[in-house]
């Protein structure tokens, strides 16, 4: 797959040096598509069967996580480590923050039903397991409706409405990022469809 850029707004790619892009004035969302690997996907369902799992640390940890994450059998907790671990070094890379917290989180229903923006600078999310996060396009929203509580007058039409897939690594701006202003990315999280998803995210505030 060749990088493609859509609009002004947006970048994805199978290549990981699509995240670079966010620097980009005008562009507000970077993803770079990976290819599932399933012995990270076999140690994520390990973590949705544990009730209400949540997970926080600093990446200066990153030596110590075999002792944080809970162990299992089969191995397959370190090349999941492994995985977290590099996508925060190249969000850390990216954002030029000294030491970033991760977040890592199994929820079980909708967190916010609401598109909205996020009051950071820059955010990265990687679902793991379930379902992506849902993103729209600035060429298809109405900011001055921002912050209204209806999706309806936000978005033109839902048909617009575009969602990530398991893998996929996000970087967003957010309405704090002041090289962009006014620019965060339009988004929500999902109907969960009665199904555990676990996601990664590190903001840059």
């Amino acid at each position: 797959m060749q990088k493609i850029k859509l609009t002004e707004q947006y970048y994805i790619s199978n290549k990981e040096s699509v995240l670079d892009n966010i620097h980009e004035k005008g562009t507000n969302l970077c993803i770079w598509k990976r290819r599932v690997k399933q012995d990270i996907i076999h140690y994520a369902k390990h973590l949705t069967k544990i009730p209400n799992f949540s997970l926080e640390f600093k990446l200066s940890d990153k030596n110590n996580l075999l002792d944080i994450f809970p162990p299992f059998d089969d191995g397959t907790a370190k090349p999941f480590i492994d995985d977290v671990v590099g996508i925060a070094l190249r969000f850390q890379d990216i954002t030029k923050i000294e030491n970033p917290k991760v977040h890592l989180s199994v929820i079980n229903d909708m967190q916010c039903p609401l598109f909205h923006v996020d009051y950071v600078r820059m955010r990265l999310i990687c679902t793991y397991i379930g379902q992506g996060t849902l993103w729209v396009p600035n060429a298809d929203i109405n900011r001055n409706h921002l912050g209204c509580g209806r999706n309806d007058h936000l978005i033109r039409s839902m048909d617009a409405v575009r969602q990530t897939e398991n893998f996929d690594v996000l970087i967003m701006k957010g309405e704090a990022n002041e090289s962009d202003p006014k620019n965060g990315l339009i988004h929500k999280s999902p109907d969960t469809k009665g199904e555990p998803r676990l996601f990664l995210r590190i903001d840059a505030r």
